[in-house]
């Protein structure tokens, strides 16, 4: 018998669970390492050394000096006598000066060119006073303002020069260290070609700043910023004192000794003759554009600078200097009295030149043969 089954149709079954996702696949292999780039080509080889401590042909090492030393004794005269007898150098002072060692070179030339001056400064109890002399003979004297006095103008002059210093700022920016780039364009100095003239312009820098950093010890006076904030200076402010200018003293004393250099005559070197003066003055100028000089400290500067310049000239030269003839004894400066004073090269002048010149109190006198007086003709002869 056949069986016959009958059933309902089942319900349906609930969906699996989804599966878990498949591990991350693994990292593919680091791509082959590129091809090395060529080799740049070899640099060109340096110039050799010239320092005074060089060999004839390279800089001086230890591997350089033992090599020749070896090489020397391979070829000595073993017949040299023992016996030497002193003999004086009987070389020329130009032939002397050029075999030095430019470092001691300077400071022969430094010395003499400042032989003779003499700074010295009263004390702080009432006002500062320093007075440069030379021989015994004032020519330049300084005494700061009194105590409260009224620098208004001073500080006018340095926001009316606001104006300037959008266009200035390349000059003020590089004259913080670099005056004879500035002051020796008017002559188109060339250090290759006028090597003399530079080495005596730059003692002439030195002389100058031993003798106006006494004087800035002496009066110590404020910067514009650290009286008035609002100065806002465009360059960093530096610390000590403000009075006299140093930018303006060298300037200045450079400027004078440059257009003597040039020819002229002492009237014309402290005139607006002097195309390289009127630099000076700019850049002495620009120290107040920037905010960090009041217009008397390039007065003061300047007085000095110029002295100073006639001075040295006299030392290279032999000449009688010229001198100031305002008072008896050189420059008086009174700080109450540059208080009052704008800076600008025409009144300045007016000023220092008065109503002429009067002579140092030392007489003229041959310098023919000394070291001044040979660097005086090597950088003249560059001059022609």
């Amino acid at each position: 018998m056949a069986l016959s089954i009958l059933s309902s149709t089942g319900s349906t079954g609930s969906t699996g669970s989804t599966g878990s996702t498949g591990s991350t696949g693994s990292t593919g292999s680091t791509g082959s390492t590129g091809s090395t780039g060529s080799t740049g080509s070899t640099g060109s080889t340096g110039s050799t050394g010239g320092g005074p401590l060089s060999h004839a042909g390279g800089g001086s090492s230890t591997l350089l000096s033992a090599a020749v030393m070896a090489a020397t004794e391979g070829v000595l005269d073993v017949d040299v006598p023992t016996a030497q007898t002193y003999a004086r150098d009987a070389r020329d002072v130009g032939t002397r000066l050029k075999a030095t060692n430019p470092k001691l070179r300077r400071v022969e030339l430094f010395q003499a060119l400042t032989q003779g001056v003499q700074v010295t400064a009263t004390g702080r109890t009432t006002r500062a006073k320093a007075s440069v002399k030379l021989g015994g003979s004032t020519v330049f004297t300084l005494t700061e303002p009194s105590e409260g006095a009224d620098l208004s103008l001073q500080f006018d002059a340095i926001f009316a020069a606001f104006d300037l210093r959008a266009d200035r700022l390349g000059e003020v920016v590089l004259q913080q260290d670099d005056i004879m780039s500035f002051l020796g364009a008017t002559m188109q100095l060339n250090p290759i070609s006028q090597p003399w003239t530079m080495e005596l312009l730059a003692t002439v820098v030195d002389a100058t700043i031993s003798v106006i950093a006494p004087v800035k010890g002496a009066m110590d006076l404020l910067r514009p910023v650290h009286i008035m904030p609002d100065v806002a200076p465009m360059v960093q402010t530096p610390q000590h004192s403000a009075l006299p200018s140093g930018h303006a003293a060298e300037s200045f004393a450079v400027a004078y000794v440059m257009g003597r250099l040039d020819g002229m005559t002492d009237a014309d070197a402290i005139s607006a003759k002097n195309r390289t003066l009127r630099m000076a003055a700019r850049l002495a100028a620009n120290r107040t554009v920037a905010g960090v000089h009041y217009p008397m400290d390039s007065v003061a500067g300047a007085t000095l600078g110029l002295t100073m310049g006639r001075i040295f000239w006299a030392r290279l030269t032999g000449e009688n200097g010229a001198m100031p003839n305002t008072g008896s004894h050189g420059y008086d400066l009174d700080g109450d009295d540059l208080v009052t004073k704008d800076f600008t090269l025409a009144s300045f002048l007016a000023d220092f030149t008065g109503s002429g010149t009067r002579r140092f109190n030392f007489p003229k006198k041959s310098v023919k043969g000394t070291a001044l007086n040979w660097l005086h003709g090597a950088a003249m002869a560059e001059r022609r």
